[in-house]
């Protein structure tokens, strides 16, 4: 996840805000629960497509929430997923998963028996970083958000892929996109993507050419905090997997607001993933960290737009032309181990890859997943494990002075320590007043999907000062029971 300085946002005067209605509950008598389901698809027949990031596999259900069918086991074969985050669902019924560990796309039949695949560890085109998210068009066009080479890749059905998305030519030059999370299609072949790093949404043709930019950074209506998951309603409106907020928005097909889905308590700390439409007018949301997909109704109640939320033709950049803002990965930031990819981690006795376990005794609460804790290499020599330190936090350019109204980019690295790859690492970001009053407003923490031994990933958090803030602050990083900090002098 990643985050970037706020921008200002232009909204239309004259219209006037309408109250939104809190969503209806879950048309679901209960959820489907899953093991992590990280990406949601619909079929033409209100059928339901889950896969799940740890639990490996991928499982479709009825419109009615009854299991049909479930595939997939862990490893790097045919039919074998490594943490998946995306799935699509073409108009005859094949399917497209983003098979992120794996570096790769793979494509199943409608039964769910494997077809082919193409993709590997790499930046040319046909070779992926971690991708997050894949959709098809009418015409059969695959695009993947290829998350780590921060760029969406276009392909053909079967494989060959001819283009990768820049996203600096056409009407606009917004300097490319950073960490991308999602990507969908609508009708007329436009291309929407979550450009999760700069907190915005790009939308393009299908040639990359730009033509619009909506939201900005931020939790108000129309605004978005590592927005993951998109999909295309009626209309050409846009459904927005709002992670960082908690709730999925729709956009009109201009980028105005129009309503919203908070995610219902107890399950505030969820950060939805993925979002897919029907049947009806139903939407389905996908809370790994609660392991667990919810089917909720409309909202009720006015839902009017309350005005553009940004831009919809810019005539130059929305953010920075080169983001320094990402708070998740950006790829590792110089590999002290192999190169090669992503680890799977080896088997042996008493390896467990789930919820609840610990870090040799340091808790993870980003999700409760940790790969090598419990690993005892089959009882013999050194126990193998993911070790999450140093934790380190520095203010971007160097020193320890803040401006009071200002906001400072804060860097924060965190290193693979240990022998197995680590999974799923929640960097959580906080703050401690030393003296006077900071007036600190620091925002939400990153996830880090995977760290090989050996590497460090560096993450960007922006932090906002008031403009009466004084005195001295510690601008906190927690991961996996390991601490950084960083003291600031807050000067008016």
């Amino acid at each position: 996840m990643r985050i970037l300085t706020a921008v200002t946002v232009a909204i239309a005067s004259g219209l006037m805000l309408l109250a939104i209605a809190s969503p209806a509950s879950a048309a679901w008598g209960t959820p489907i629960l899953g093991n992590a389901p990280a990406g949601v698809a619909t079929d033409s027949s209100g059928n339901l497509y889950v896969v799940e990031s740890f639990g490996n596999r991928l499982v479709k259900y009825s419109p009615t929430g009854a299991q049909l069918m479930a595939v997939g086991t862990p490893g790097t074969g045919q039919l074998q997923f490594n943490s998946p985050n995306g799935v699509a669902v073409e108009s005859g019924g094949a399917i497209f998963i983003a098979d992120t560990g794996n570096n790769r796309i793979q494509r199943l039949y409608p039964n769910g028996s494997y077809q082919t695949e193409w993709g590997g560890f790499g930046d040319s085109l046909g070779k992926f970083k971690q991708p997050a998210a894949v959709a098809v068009d009418g015409s059969g066009n695959v695009y993947i958000a290829d998350t780590d080479n921060n760029r969406v890749v276009k392909c053909n059905a079967w494989g060959w892929c001819g283009s990768g998305f820049t996203f600096d030519s056409g009407i606009n030059d917004i300097g490319g996109i950073s960490g991308p999370m999602g990507v969908a299609t609508d009708s007329s072949g436009n291309v929407y993507v979550s450009d999760s790093g700069n907190g915005r949404i790009v939308k393009s043709d299908s040639s990359g050419n730009v033509l619009a930019i909506w939201s900005t950074y931020g939790s108000g209506q129309g605004q978005v905090n590592n927005p993951a998951g998109l999909a295309i309603g009626t209309g050409n409106t846009l459904f927005v997997a709002d992670r960082g907020n908690g709730r999925i928005q729709r956009l009109s097909t201009g980028g105005a607001f129009l309503n919203e889905w908070l995610v219902p308590a107890p399950y505030q700390a969820a950060q939805p993933t993925s979002v897919a439409l029907g049947p009806g007018t139903t939407i389905n949301v996908a809370n790994p960290f609660n392991n667990r997909v919810d089917r909720w109704d409309p909202p009720t109640g006015p839902t009017g737009p309350t005005g553009p939320t940004g831009p919809t033709q810019p005539t130059g950049p929305t953010g920075p032309t080169q983001p320094t803002g990402p708070t998740g990965p950006t790829s590792p930031t110089g590999p002290t181990g192999t190169t090669t990819g992503p680890v799977i981690n080896p088997g042996g006795g008493g390896n467990n890859n789930g919820g609840g376990n610990n870090n040799g005794g340091n808790n993870n609460n980003g999700g409760g997943n940790n790969n090598g804790g419990g690993n005892n290499n089959g009882g013999k020599g050194k126990t193998k494990q993911a070790i999450i330190k140093p934790v380190k936090v520095w203010k971007e350019g160097g020193g320890s002075v803040a401006k009071a109204g200002s906001s400072v980019n804060m860097k924060i690295s965190v290193k693979n320590s240990g022998d197995l790859t680590a999974r799923n690492v929640y960097v959580y970001l906080g703050k401690k007043a030393l003296a006077g009053r900071p007036s600190v407003e620091v925002k939400r923490g990153f996830m880090i999907r995977e760290l090989t031994p050996g590497w460090t990933v560096t993450g960007t958090a922006t932090i906002f000062f008031g403009k009466r803030a004084h005195g001295r602050v510690a601008i906190t990083a927690q991961a996996w029971g390991n601490w950084g900090r960083k003291i600031l002098h807050i000067r008016r």
